[in-house]
Parts: C-alpha cells; structure tokens; sequence
C-alpha cells in the first residue's frame, strides 16, 4: 500500500476530528496529506481540528504516507451524535477521498 489511512475514535481526547500523523522525523508526504484531509473534512456543522502528530506504533511500522483521523470523543456527546449519523459518516469519507485526489491525483 502507498496510503494507510486509520480511523478511530477515544475516550478524552477532546472533541472533534483530529488527523494524526507520524512523529518527527515526519515525511512531508504525511504531513502534507494530513493537511489535505484536514481541509477536506472543514464542512459546516463539524468540528475540525488542526493536524497533530502522533507516536502511533502502527503509524510508525507503515513505511508509506499514513495519518489517523482521531474521529471524536467517546464521551462528548456531540461527537456521538454524529457517530450515528450516516450524512456525517459519508462526509467524512468523501473529504478523505477529495484529499487522496487532490494530493495524488495531480
């Protein structure tokens, strides 16, 4: 695979979608695509946060470009909310393809 993209969600880690990438020494590549994703996702009603970096072990064990989307927070209940709305769940993956388009498909 050149891409790995993972989805997740957690218990506190704030509100909102977070792209994850991977720590320093950090590709540009990943840092780029994170940025992608992030804009694609800032759709009115949702709440986009700015990438972060991540020690993830399955980040790191991926040798290609990799983010995380950090989907929401388990205990937020704006976030569950839109954990079972499928308009939001289709939002989210058509900005993950608009960012696999806009960063590859040039």
């Amino acid at each position: 695979a050149s891409v790995f993209i993972g989805l997740d969600v957690a218990r506190d880690p704030g509100s909102g979608v977070t792209v994850l990438s991977r720590a320093p020494p950090s590709q540009s590549a990943a840092d780029e695509f994170a940025s992608a994703v992030t804009a694609a996702l800032r759709l009115p009603g949702g709440r986009v946060n700015t990438p972060a970096v991540t020690d993830d072990p399955v980040l790191a064990g991926f040798h290609g470009t990799g983010v995380r989307l950090r989907l929401g927070d388990t205990t937020d209940t704006g976030d569950t909310a839109r954990f079972r709305d499928p308009a939001w769940a289709d939002e989210v993956a058509r900005g993950i393809y608009r960012a696999i388009g806009d960063t590859y498909g040039s």
